[in-house]
């Protein structure tokens, strides 16, 4: 029987999922399929989003039955992927323990606090310091590197691509071709991969500023968020352009700055603006 598209949703929230008493709304149980890795519109894949289930199920247009489990044959090779297929990365569990600037993650129970309303989708114990992205955060599996601090990125590189071939830009998980010029003076849209500034510096990577980053995005937009606006809508907003990864050091102009695309210089993490060219009739 076919599976029904999740964002149908035809028979409201299902009884195991979450503490009903806590997460009634139907909206609950959509935001979390639609925050799982590779979600799109219609997507109708088996998926175990419950909580007491024994193996992945759909719904299904008879309404006597309104669901079925799916005949999903165990893996052969237990040795999870150290790579990530989608840009979240919420289907990592591999054993990278490190944020992409080194330092050495704490147990996720060290940061856990009671009644955070966080589902862990993997066995943790005591000792579980890896890499995760339990959260949906926008920019991969992360951890916590402090008490009390907020999430830090992992370098989890994304999964070869199925030629094998390099791929170095994204978007929402899909590798697409670079395009090494812009098509208007702001570049607003440019998505190659130049990372040099007019001045000869080297960029840094995106998410090794990614408090500075953040705290910019704060200020440049800060109309907008005063105005009712989430932080995180304005963030979905401005990187959608492509998917930033912690190697990511291309030069972007994702507030739409009037000098063009930029980036953080490598010695000092200031802004500098890079040298791209306008695209000609002959360009791709």
């Amino acid at each position: 029987m076919a599976c029904l598209p999740w964002d149908s949703n035809p028979y409201g929230v299902p009884w195991d999922f979450f503490p009903r008493e806590k997460h009634p709304s139907v909206a609950m149980f959509l935001n979390s399929m639609t925050s799982m890795a590779g979600f799109q519109a219609g997507h109708n894949h088996c998926r175990n989003p419950g909580l007491y289930r024994e193996r992945p199920w759909c719904f299904v247009a008879d309404a006597d039955r309104k669901w079925e489990y799916c005949d999903i044959p165990l893996c052969q090779d237990l040795n999870p992927p150290e790579c990530k297929r989608t840009g979240r990365g919420t289907e990592y569990v591999g054993k990278v323990n490190v944020t992409m600037n080194g330092i050495q993650c704490l147990p996720w129970l060290m940061g856990m606090i009671e009644d955070n309303d966080i589902i862990l989708y993997d066995e943790v114990d005591g000792g579980h310091a890896f890499c995760r992205n339990y959260f949906s955060f926008p920019f991969g599996p992360a951890c916590f590197a402090t008490l009390g601090g907020d999430l830090s990125p992992c370098d989890v590189p994304f999964c070869p691509t199925v030629d094998g071939g390099k791929c170095d830009i994204r978007v929402r998980g899909d590798c697409v071709p670079p395009i090494e010029c812009k098509t208007d003076a702001v570049g607003r849209s440019y998505m190659g991969t130049k990372n040099v500034t007019r001045m000869g510096d080297k960029c840094s990577p995106w998410l090794s500023g990614l408090s500075q980053l953040l705290a910019e995005v704060v200020a440049d937009y800060l109309e907008d968020i005063q105005g009712g606006i989430k932080l995180s809508d304005v963030l979905n907003r401005i990187f959608t352009l492509d998917g930033l990864y912690p190697t990511h050091n291309f030069c972007r102009n994702w507030n739409n700055d009037e000098g063009g695309p930029w980036c953080y210089k490598s010695a000092a993490m200031e802004r500098d603006y890079c040298d791209i060219p306008i695209c000609s009739s002959n360009d791709p």
